[in-house]
């Protein structure tokens, strides 16, 4: 058998609710690029996305090497809630920073929410990794991480 073989992660996409204020914090905070900005609607996109009578703006953002598409879906009535971290299908957009206390220092000075300050793994097979979890503006999950040299 075989197997595709892959490149590495392209972009990741999910709905946010204002997907212009959404792209703005990420580019504010994180100096995102905004490399594309469409408007899609039609039967196409109706059976692409399997939500009937789609109608969405989609934004591309870039930091460097990897890159998030936020879908904003309009007069669908489609969901309002986030779902819960055990949900199926959930998850958080991961982002690898140079300097992690800086970037939490920089999201307190924007009123961002955090979970939890910087945290730092000293032992264990995770050792050298520093994280921290916040939300974005949709209160969407996302982790910044650090991976100090060994």
């Amino acid at each position: 058998m075989t197997t595709i073989r892959t490149r590495g992660l392209d972009h990741w996409g999910y709905t946010v609710s204002d997907a212009e204020r959404t792209a703005r914090f990420y580019e504010e905070a994180f100096g995102a690029r905004r490399v594309w900005d469409i408007e899609l609607a039609g039967d196409g996109v109706a059976e692409a996305t399997q939500v009937p009578g789609a109608d969405l703006r989609a934004i591309l953002l870039s930091f460097g090497n990897a890159a998030i598409e936020l879908f904003e879906y309009r007069g669908t009535g489609g969901a309002t809630q986030i779902a819960r971290a055990d949900a199926l299908g959930a998850g958080h957009l991961g982002l690898e920073v140079e300097d992690l206390d800086a970037a939490y220092a920089r999201l307190q000075e924007l009123g961002v929410p955090c979970r939890l300050p910087p945290q730092h793994v000293e032992e264990g097979p995770l050792a050298g990794l520093s994280w921290f979890y916040f939300t974005d503006p949709d209160g969407l999950l996302v982790e910044l991480t650090h991976h100090r040299a060994a």
